[in-house]
């Protein structure tokens, strides 16, 4: 069954082709389809073809139409990888394996990734382009580290400003951008945290870039915060804009 997105009017095979590329790839399609239907997925039409079911643990639409639990439940309390059995198997498993097989493994994957572009110039000219337009991003954005300092900030925030995000993506040039720990949008505020004081080139050059498309900061150091300190400086933030 070929089915067309209503936004941009690309066609997907099935409903779970149509559901991946709206609630998971395309902000800007599920912006549009939010406009078209509300806010509230799960009382959408039928004939907006997506496959919308319910976390039955939290009752949230799930984003992913492959998962039985949405993204939160699945990686906080449902997560077989957190079982204590399981995490004591991995350790024992990591720690029994010799350094001389860590290394060979890189090596392997070193001479993989040199031989796949040695007889094929174009595969690696399709790469650059790829992470130059926004592939760059989308490998921070599933390797990075969350820290539980973070998590906090990000659950004290959630509450308050609902479009909240964490590892925010934003383009501040068509071939550069950067990652956001914590980003209000509607508000255009970067909150970074940062364990430990420290002064890189990197930090101050990409701090400088989202401040040129209209970002403020907030820097947040260790773990001595509370919610009161956070907001206030948010609200420090909303009367420069607004005054």
């Amino acid at each position: 069954m070929e089915i067309v997105c209503k936004a941009c009017s690309r066609k997907f095979n099935g409903q779970r082709g149509i559901s991946m590329h709206v609630l998971q790839h395309s902000k800007l399609c599920l912006q549009k389809y939010i406009e078209l239907y509300g806010d509230n997925k799960i009382n959408w039409p039928e004939d907006s073809y997506l496959k919308i079911q319910t976390c039955p643990n939290c009752n949230e639409p799930v984003k992913d139409p492959r998962s039985y639990y949405c993204a939160k439940c699945r990686h906080y309390e449902f997560n077989v990888m957190k079982d204590c059995v399981v995490s004591k198997k991995n350790q024992e498993t990591n720690f029994n394996k010799p350094k001389e097989y860590k290394q060979l493994s890189k090596q392997n994957l070193s001479i993989k990734g040199k031989e796949r572009y040695k007889n094929r110039p174009e595969l690696r000219l399709v790469h650059k382009n790829y992470m130059l337009k926004g592939g760059a991003i989308k490998a921070r954005n599933r390797k990075r580290f969350v820290s539980t300092d973070q998590e906090i900030i990000y659950q004290l925030l959630i509450s308050i400003f609902k479009s909240t995000e964490q590892e925010f993506p934003v383009q501040v040039r068509e071939d550069k951008g950067y990652n956001i720990d914590i980003a209000i949008p509607e508000l255009m505020i970067a909150i970074e945290h940062d364990p430990s004081p420290h002064d890189s080139e990197y930090d101050f050059k990409r701090q400088n870039d989202l401040e040129n498309v209209g970002w403020k900061f907030i820097r947040i150091l260790g773990s001595n915060f509370t919610e009161k300190d956070i907001l206030e400086k948010i609200h420090n933030i909303r009367e420069v804009n607004n005054g």
